[in-house]
């Protein structure tokens, strides 16, 4: 009897030390606490629409209120007749719900050439249930704001994926948040970790999801790439940037051509102004020719390490630009 007492005393005692050492690690009793749990997306199921459609007063606007909450997204257009309707459908959609939900909203977006970023927040305690807006596919931290939500600056690292033209996902690193809460899609870590794995190259992929199911961002590649290349071509244009790496990179951008002109235009200036430092003294020979293989200042240069005397004509070597 008093071997059975001890074993429940030991028994008891590791429940509590388990119990200690999940909540010392950051970790939460099963069903309690928020640390490490998701936030959940916009799209109500079909048990939350049925309840929130229960009671009367919406059966003329039921369908479209229906899918909006199906979609988690509001309607393109301005106000309509079932506005009305739609707003209690969002504060009973709160009502009936067991847990109060978590969603994730975003502050500001950014894109440049060099990727993406995003400020993110999770609100939860909300009056009303949020909806995306359609012309940013996530809600907004305003509209949380407006329907009474507390926000947290999200901590926890999101979840990266890829999907190719025929719907194939693949998961890579999860994005973790800098300082100031934004998260930062580097293009040229996604291009390396693709490679590293043996995958096709970004510009092979169709869409970029940042956050499950894309809450926080879904990118659409194509048209990404086609604005970025539009963007390098016109810095390009202003004499900002690379013109040989903007038609490296944009070969089908209907200024490829153009480009190219830019980058012949540009190299040509660049030897032209190595040959004159070489003349002057400024820059090593064997530099210049390490530098540049065929040029038409190649035997100039060489004349010049042969005879550092004056600047050689180099009309003869015109066929070798």
């Amino acid at each position: 009897m008093t071997g059975g007492k001890s074993g429940l005393v030991w028994a008891g005692l590791l429940t509590l030390w388990t119990l200690a050492m999940s909540l010392t690690l950051g970790g939460s009793p099963a069903g309690g606490g928020r640390a490490g749990v998701e936030v959940r997306g916009v799209e109500a199921s079909e048990a939350e629409i049925s309840a929130a459609l229960a009671e009367r007063g919406a059966d003329g606007c039921r369908a479209e209120v229906a899918a909006a909450l199906r979609r988690g997204e509001r309607r393109r257009e301005g106000a309509g007749p079932c506005d009305a309707a739609l707003e209690r459908a969002l504060r009973r959609l709160i009502e009936v719900s067991e847990v109060s939900p978590r969603f994730g909203v975003v502050e500001e977006r950014r894109a440049d050439l060099a990727g993406v970023s995003v400020k993110a927040w999770v609100v939860r305690g909300c009056r009303r249930w949020l909806l995306r807006r359609p012309e940013i596919g996530s809600p907004l931290l305003s509209d949380a704001q407006a329907a009474g939500c507390r926000a947290e600056r999200r901590a926890e690292p999101l979840p990266l994926e890829l999907i190719d033209r025929g719907g194939e996902r693949v998961a890579l690193a999860r994005v973790r948040s800098n300082t100031s809460g934004r998260y930062e899609v580097r293009l040229g870590d996604v291009e390396t970790e693709l490679a590293s794995r043996g995958l096709p190259p970004l510009v092979a992929w169709q869409t970029l999801e940042l956050g499950a199911a894309g809450w926080a961002w879904r990118v659409d590649l194509v048209a990404l790439h086609r604005e970025l290349a539009e963007k390098h071509a016109r810095w390009v244009r202003r004499g900002r940037g690379a013109p040989a790496l903007a038609a490296l990179l944009h070969p089908d951008h209907p200024a490829a051509d153009s480009l190219h002109a830019l980058a012949e235009e540009a190299r040509v200036a660049r030897q032209a102004a190595d040959y004159q430092a070489v003349v002057e003294g400024v820059m090593p020979a064997w530099r210049f020719l390490e530098r540049y293989p065929r040029s038409p200042y190649r035997r100039a240069v060489t004349s010049q390490v042969l005879t550092p005397t004056t600047p050689v004509t180099i009309e003869a070597d015109e066929s070798l630009r």
